[in-house]
């Protein structure tokens, strides 16, 4: 390990000079002792409650100060004179390392004297980590239990603890561990003026430099560039080095990784206000960011955020809040956290927005659904094109929804064409993600048989005062009805005098407790969930889903109104042109367009008519890009394309990022075995022309356009071949 990763980081001599030139830009107060004492006690150290054990452990070097301040001179070793304060006192930077005795550091504050008179010590609160660290060497792992098992073996225990401890304290390595973790905060200390307003988004300006924020902002680029030659001599990999060590501590502290990251969402105050070893964590996890978003700047690079580090992180915690949140930088994406307090259930907003056309269905889903707040009925009341003054589309407000990350649920009833075209348009267009339900020929009678509509209205109608011995008149003729306009003006027609049923409040709750008491239907010899019965179950199981996940993974099934799971391509050679592809895999549909980075396309993949197919190149050119489409279908359409493109034989499926004008996406491709690689090969001109002709269609960029049609081509002696391919085409 080199001295920078081996606890020579940083000259604390160097940044207590920054500090005390520049003192007006610092962003968290320095502590004196009794502070940082409860600071560190309320965060889970075992300190006493007074201030002797922070004073003894500075004593011993083991902590270091980050200012000491003497009222007169100070002649102590290891404290290096840096300047005077504004009341002429002195100042002090602690360079001192912890104590070296042979015999190790058992018993050693039985050889201190007293504090040092006339001097008082200063404290950032990332000193914090250092009393965390010595802790965990003073402690004994010794179980919780052993006392009532052994007090003989209790004692053996202490005995072999107070041997390797005196062991461990006595070799060199020990000090320079302390050093470190002195030092990592050394460093944390100097990147937090600058740093801070990238974490909490602010910063705070002194009130006395209010009227002179150009001294303010100057001192603050002058500590960066002294910051940044700290980072450059540290170097990207020591960064990352220091980063996993405050990020394993702080899973220690609190191994849940969700408690971190949402209280890290929080607001500055609320975070310090966190006690336990919970807020020890978020301390540390601050204290890793600034350095991490400090060496970002320097470095001019993405670094993996905190959790990547911990000993459950890497590339896995970053797929995984990727493929969850559709980030890898959550605490940069609104989108993300959005996603990630969704799908903690903690957002308390709709989640699901169910639109009906008529009040029918509105009351009796309100009847059922009313009291869910996560949950929105919307009545369309038969405007699905918003006319003036009656505000938003349903179109727009479907797209809304996507927006807000919300489902849409659509109940429409199958008598009005219009509506019921509207929506799959939008469905097709990809302009809604939820699903909808088709009555036919409307709610009434998609849900209930006629005898029963006629029993249910029969109630209402006798409540109103209807005479009894009209009973069997009324049910012959509402029973008779085939749709809930008709089986109203049936019911007056056997009841002209009470013309007060309507299709009002009582109707929709009345259907709604009938179907809840009995959630069978009976019809053409059959049993089956009623309708209204299996949407509302599937609503509660969908707000339970999390929006983000389900909708990269799935979409809405034209023909059933349901969610499907869907494969994401990325089709880059013929089958960028949709009449070629759906050919294979009929239910594909256009997701995006976009590119993927560090590939060259060729025609270099044999093929078994002996031309060359596209295949992607793997090169070190850096502006090297491919374009393609992303197309999705339905799962169990995949082993089709398989078959089509040769999986296996000559293509092997490869995962890729595809970077798309809404973000990067990911996505299957093919990609040629190396055995089946022949760079002497030209396509044919037909399927040359198949992949121009798609890269046309989805309006790739024309320098691409140029680049694909530059590629020679040979003629296809197999006319019989070539005319099919050429009729996709339009030739």
């Amino acid at each position: 390990m080199s001295d920078k990763l081996n606890g020579n980081l940083v000259d604390p001599a160097v940044v207590t000079r920054w500090e005390t030139e520049r003192r007006f830009i610092r962003q968290m107060s320095f502590l004196p002792v009794q502070a940082l004492n409860t600071l560190a006690r309320d965060r889970g150290v075992g300190l006493s409650p007074f201030n002797e054990d922070v004073e003894r452990l500075w004593q011993i070097g083991a902590l270091r100060a980050d200012l000491v301040v003497g009222r007169q001179q100070l002649d102590i070793e290891g404290l290096i004179f840096v300047g005077h304060d504004e009341r002429g006192e002195y100042l002090y930077a602690d360079v001192r390392d912890c104590v070296s005795r042979a015999e190790g550091l058992g018993n050693v504050l039985t050889t201190l004297g007293g504090m040092p008179a006339n001097a008082y010590l200063m404290f950032h609160p990332f000193r914090y980590y250092v009393l965390s660290r010595v802790e965990q060497e003073l402690v004994p792992h010794i179980g919780s239990l052993q006392i009532l098992s052994s007090t003989t073996g209790l004692q053996k225990a202490v005995e072999r603890f107070i041997a390797s401890f005196n062991e461990k304290t006595a070799d060199e390595r020990f000090r320079s561990r302390v050093r470190r973790w002195n030092e990592v905060v050394s460093l944390a200390v100097a990147v937090e003026p600058f740093a801070f307003s990238r974490v909490f988004g602010y910063y705070k300006v002194p009130v006395t430099y209010d009227n002179n924020e150009e001294e303010f902002y100057t001192a603050l680029r002058n500590q960066y560039e002294d910051c940044k030659a700290l980072l450059i001599s540290i170097g990207v990999d020591g960064v990352k080095e220091i980063l996993s060590e405050l990020c394993r501590e702080a899973e220690r502290l609190e191994p849940n990784d969700d408690i971190r990251r949402l209280i890290r969402l929080t607001k500055r105050y609320r975070i310090e206000r966190v006690k336990g070893k919970l807020g020890g964590s978020m301390y540390l996890l601050t204290m890793a960011e600034m350095i991490r978003r400090a060496a970002e700047r320097v470095f001019d690079t993405e670094l993996p955020e905190e959790d990547e580090y911990g000993y459950g992180g890497g590339e896995e915690a970053a797929s995984f809040k990727e493929f969850f949140y559709g980030s890898r930088r959550l605490l940069d994406s609104h989108e993300a956290i959005s996603r990630f307090i969704q799908d903690l259930n903690l957002d308390y907003t709709v989640r699901l927005r169910w639109y009906v056309e008529g009040d029918t269905e509105l009351n009796a889903l309100q009847s059922e659904l009313g009291g869910d707040e996560n949950i929105e009925i919307f009545n369309l009341r038969g405007e699905v094109i918003a006319g003036k003054g009656k505000g938003l589309s349903f179109r727009e407000n479907l797209l809304n929804d996507m927006r807000r990350f919300v489902y849409s649920f659509v109940y429409l009833d199958a008598d009005v064409d219009h509506n019921r075209r509207v929506l799959l348009k939008a469905v097709e267009k990809r302009e809604m993600f939820g699903m909808f339900f088709i009555s036919k020929p409307d709610f009434e009678f998609a849900n209930f048989n006629s005898d029963e509509l006629a029993e249910i209205l029969w109630e209402m109608a006798l409540e109103k005062g209807a005479p009894p011995e009209e009973k069997e008149n009324f049910l012959r003729l509402t029973s008779t009805a085939t749709n809930g306009r008709q089986l109203f003006d049936n019911a007056k027609k056997a009841l002209p005098e009470w013309q007060r049923l309507d299709k009002g409040k009582a109707w929709g709750e009345r259907l709604l407790n009938f179907a809840n008491e009995n959630p069978y239907l009976q019809r053409d010899g059959q049993k089956r969930t009623r309708p209204i019965i299996e949407a509302i179950i599937m609503a509660r199981r969908t707000v339970e889903c999390g929006y983000y996940l389900s909708k990269e993974g799935g979409r809405v099934d034209k023909e059933t109104g349901r969610i499907v799971n869907v494969k994401k391509y990325f089709a880059y050679g013929s089958n960028m042109l949709k009449e070629r592809l759906v050919e294979r895999v009929p239910s594909a549909l256009v997701r995006a367009t976009g590119y993927i980075e560090g590939y060259e396309i060729k025609y270099n993949k044999r093929s078994k008519d002996g031309s060359g197919k596209c295949n992607l190149v793997k090169t070190e050119v850096e502006e090297a890009r491919v374009y393609g489409v992303i197309y999705d279908f339905l799962d169990d359409e995949k082993s089709n394309l398989d078959k089509y493109e040769g999986l296996g034989k000559g293509y092997n499926a490869e995962g890729v990022q595809v970077i798309t004008d809404s973000g990067e996406m990911r996505a299957y491709t093919y990609v040629a075995d190396e055995s089946a690689v022949d760079d002497s090969l030209k396509p044919y001109s037909w399927y040359k022309d198949l992949v121009v002709a798609g890269a046309r269609r989805h309006s790739l960029p024309p320098e691409y356009i140029s680049q694909l049609e530059s590629f020679e081509a040979d003629s296809d002696p197999d006319a019989e071949r070539e005319r099919p391919n050429r009729k996709l085409l339009g030739r």
